[in-house]
């Protein structure tokens, strides 16, 4: 985590490099002057490190909140009806209303396991079997179950 301490120590001894500089004529103030410029160095590079893991740590946490944010655009959708999730998409149509304006659609995208998508986190298309009592049946090759639901395009 970076330490603001750290960052004022190296200026701190930046000052004192600086004030000792000014004076330095024998090689005993020479010596002195080269230690805390060594001491500098490391602190400086302790900033550098600190500064390093903060940028990793920052675009992380950026790509954490991109994911997040498009996870949740995905799930806006999914409708859950007759038991299975449908995926939602507005199409605009050829046809347009009395005013003269294009007329938007919606379609239905689907079906999905709603365990799937539930439980496993993931939209997995359920397996169209045909039509049984005028409903669709649909099965999940995951979790080897089937469902009936309506046709939601017809």
């Amino acid at each position: 985590m970076f330490d603001p301490a750290t960052m004022g120590a190296a200026l701190a001894s930046l000052k004192t490099i600086i004030d000792l500089m000014r004076n330095a004529n024998d090689a005993q103030l020479t010596l002195k002057i080269s230690s805390e410029i060594a001491q500098v160095q490391g602190k400086l590079l302790d900033v550098q490190q600190q500064a390093l893991t903060l940028q990793v740590e920052n675009q992380q946490l950026r790509d954490e909140i991109r994911q997040l944010k498009a996870s949740a655009e995905d799930e806006k959708v999914f409708q859950f009806m007759h038991g299975v999730y449908w995926k939602t998409y507005d199409v605009l149509s050829l046809r347009e209303d009395e005013n003269g304006n294009r007329i938007t659609e919606l379609h239905w995208d689907g079906p999905f396991c709603p365990t799937c998508k539930d439980a496993d986190k993931r939209p997995v298309r359920l397996r169209d079997l045909g039509t049984y009592e005028g409903q669709g049946k649909f099965h999940c090759d995951i979790h080897h179950i089937t469902l009936y639901a309506p046709r939601m395009n017809e």
